[in-house]
């Protein structure tokens, strides 16, 4: 018996031994994969910080419109090239594109106003590009029937309709918009 016991005191011994070895290797593979993780996290995130995300350039609505106002006012005094190179220095002072829209709408009711037509369809078109909205459909619509584009106008004025039934504002103005359709349909426009 006495050698039975020797023989279990031996295999207790020895599960000790494998029991701390055990815990040691466990200990040394948490140790290596938390150093690890913390290596990538490192590294992502001085990757991640080098990158800078360009934050939106927006100006306040008392600068905006100032700039259409200076530009309309050199309009009204015939230089528009002065109007043009305002607005061309506002649009680079923003990358809102509402406030795009909104700079571009202006400058092509000027052209609109002097019936420069082509020029105003060009910047009206980029005007909705930046922000298609139903004001910008309508006036392109507008510019086409000024050009006696008709096709284009109905065009326009049925994206517009679809525009208005889209959206979750509380104008109606459908029914101008059809009406404005059967008179370029009926070869009439006011």
């Amino acid at each position: 018996m006495s050698k039975n016991k020797e023989h279990q005191k031996e295999a207790k011994k020895l599960r000790k031994r494998l029991s701390k070895r055990k815990k040691l290797i466990i200990g040394a593979v948490v140790v290596v994969l938390i150093v690890a993780v913390g290596f990538t996290a490192w590294y992502f995130y001085q990757k991640n910080k080098s990158i800078s995300i360009p934050t939106p350039t927006i100006m306040s609505m008392d600068t905006l419109n100032q700039t259409m106002s200076d530009a309309q006012a050199l309009a009204d005094n015939g230089d528009f090239s002065g109007a043009k190179a305002a607005y061309d220095i506002a649009l680079t002072q923003t990358n809102d594109s509402f406030q795009k829209s909104m700079l571009l709408s202006s400058e092509a009711t000027i052209y609109f106003n002097d019936s420069n037509y082509n020029q105003a369809l060009v910047i009206a078109l980029q005007a909705e590009a930046a922000n298609e909205n139903r004001t910008i459909t309508d006036f392109i619509a507008q510019i086409y029937a000024a050009k006696g584009d008709k096709q284009k106008a109905i065009e326009y004025y049925q994206k517009t309709i679809k525009l208005v039934n889209d959206s979750n504002e509380p104008f109606d103005g459908t029914q101008h918009y059809q009406d404005m359709i059967d008179e370029l349909n009926n070869g009439t426009t006011n």
